[in-house]
């Protein structure tokens, strides 16, 4: 078995090795410990029968790379890995590709289940990860049925950075009714300014699939 891990914490990759070897006798294990390498590796890696993934790997996003794999048709299961455990980080990634996520926080042994999940076919989330993600999509559902489609697409402009006047221009509004719409955003939202309506949208993934 060949497996890719691409991280760039020395100590990590010596443990995830030792680890690896108890999945699979004899597995070769390559690792890369920078963005740049493992972007320019991106068309060779479905030889790989495995690969971890650093989400914040030196250099760049691992969700990048998951995107670019994606493009290149590469069918080879991805596991991404970090030390934070940022939900929207999480979900961007399994949106690319990703078949689950492996908090560095984890013992030896639950990583060891993890990925013999992972090789089984099966996607893999720590418990308290899959529930604060099941919660957030409960979130995004309501306040999708809170919007109406108007205020949606006021929300979609604000997040573009859009100012009032340029919402109403685009809209075919006047800027006395976006301040109206802002203002029920604010409320529907329960946030109090415009930078924390576009972090509630972005949160909780509201103009994503």
């Amino acid at each position: 078995m060949e497996i890719l891990v691409v991280d760039d914490h020395k100590l990590f990759l010596e443990g995830i090795s030792y680890l690896l070897e108890k999945v699979a006798a004899g597995a070769v294990v390559t690792a890369l410990s920078t963005f740049d390498e493992a972007m320019n590796c991106a068309a060779t890696v479905e030889r790989y029968d495995l690969i971890l993934l650093d989400l914040n790997i030196g250099g760049g996003d691992g969700v990048a790379l998951l995107q670019r794999y994606a493009e290149l048709g590469v069918f080879t299961p991805v596991v991404t890995l970090s030390a934070s455990e940022d939900l929207q980080h999480i979900q961007s990634a399994l949106d690319a590709g990703s078949m689950g996520f492996i908090s560095k926080s984890l013992s030896g042994d639950e990583m060891l289940a993890a990925i013999e999940q992972i090789l089984a076919g099966e996607l893999f989330l720590p418990e308290a990860i899959a529930r604060a993600l099941a919660d957030q999509r409960d979130n995004r559902q309501d306040l999708l049925s809170a919007l109406t489609k108007r205020q949606l697409g006021v929300l979609a402009l604000l997040c573009q950075g859009c100012s009032n006047r340029e919402i109403a221009d685009q809209l075919f509004l006047t800027e006395n009714t976006v301040k109206s719409h802002m203002m029920t955003l604010f409320q529907k939202m329960e946030v109090k300014n415009r930078t924390e309506c576009v972090l509630m949208a972005q949160q909780n993934h509201l103009f994503t699939s």
